[in-house]
């Protein structure tokens, strides 16, 4: 599944920032602390989930050479639980993006700051006096467009570096052969899924159906359906870094777990150490911590490509 149309880049960024930074901790076992979410996924999960690759995740096992009253012989076959037959992952190529600032970004910008002004107070347009009575250190107009370019630039540098992993990532699971089982693992990732987006729908002070329309981009009637296929995809990619991870004898010592849950703890908004790990356990912090080491080597050996 793709994601790179500009209509869904606000779930882009969600959707890969759930990979990068919370497959593992994401809202497993997570308490929302405000108010009590469903986390049980609905039903209709198996019609949203893709089962590519069931067909092939089984393989013949120990035959049983037992035959009663003249039967054929029976076989037994067993499922490879989540293994993966890697292909080439270093040296991909990625499609690079312009993130020059454009005037329509700079204007639609604008147009928001006087959109904000005029619901305060009674305006026809923004003014130098205007600039300087409410925002410190700027003096003129020109100046709050010059700040508000370099904020969007980030942005777009930001957004861009989340492409280049999307794009990289699709690759990579195309190109390996990966065995899940996707009725059990990619539902508790759906789960995962609802509850984040509940959590999150309630730290941005809005319903879930809210969140699910104006900040994710989907339609009531398909986001249950996008959601599960988030899940399936997910659960694919988790499985490719973890083995990214060992292939490349990628491990976290104590001293890197030490360095880096600080990162994580502020993330999610924890000052407590031994409360953090008594909610997502340090075994699924580091594995979190794997994934994003995966992610960051696959990342390092990529190459872009100039295409515009």
């Amino acid at each position: 599944m793709t994601l790179l149309d500009k209509t869904s880049i606000k779930r882009v960024l969600i959707f890969t920032a759930v990979l990068v930074m919370c497959f593992v901790l994401g809202a497993c076992g997570k308490k929302d602390k405000e108010k009590e979410v469903s986390t049980e996924p609905d039903a209709k999960i198996t019609e949203g989930v893709s089962d590519n690759g069931a067909d092939s995740d089984s393989v013949e096992g120990e035959a049983d050479d037992s035959q009663k009253n003249g039967e054929e012989e029976l076989y037994v076959y067993v499922t490879k639980d989540n293994s993966v037959g890697l292909g080439k992952y270093e040296g991909l190529t990625y499609t690079l993006i312009d993130t020059s600032v454009t005037q329509e970004q700079i204007d639609e910008t604008m147009a928001e700051t006087l959109e904000y002004f005029q619901s305060i107070m009674e305006i026809d347009e923004l003014t130098d006096d205007v600039i300087a009575e409410f925002y410190d250190g700027y003096e003129t107009v020109e100046d709050l467009k010059a700040a508000y370019s370099q904020i969007i630039e980030q942005n777009n540098i930001a957004e861009a570096q989340l492409m280049y992993q999307e794009e990289i990532l699709n690759q990579i699971v195309e190109n390996s052969d990966v065995f899940v089982d996707l009725t059990d693992e990619a539902a508790k990732c759906y789960s995962s899924l609802v509850t984040h987006y509940n959590v999150q729908a309630v730290a941005a002070n809005m319903t879930f159906d809210e969140y699910i329309t104006d900040v994710l981009g989907m339609t009531d009637d398909t986001w249950e359906e996008e959601i599960a296929e988030d899940a399936a995809t997910l659960t694919y990619r988790h499985a490719v870094l973890l083995a990214i991870a060992e292939a490349e004898n990628i491990t976290i010592s104590d001293a890197e777990y030490e360095s880096k849950v600080g990162e994580y703890m502020d993330y999610y908004g924890y000052d407590n150490l031994k409360l953090f790990e008594k909610e997502y356990t340090k075994e699924y912090i580091i594995t979190n911590m794997l994934e994003d080491s995966a992610l960051e080597h696959v990342m390092s050996t990529a190459i872009s490509a100039d295409n515009f």
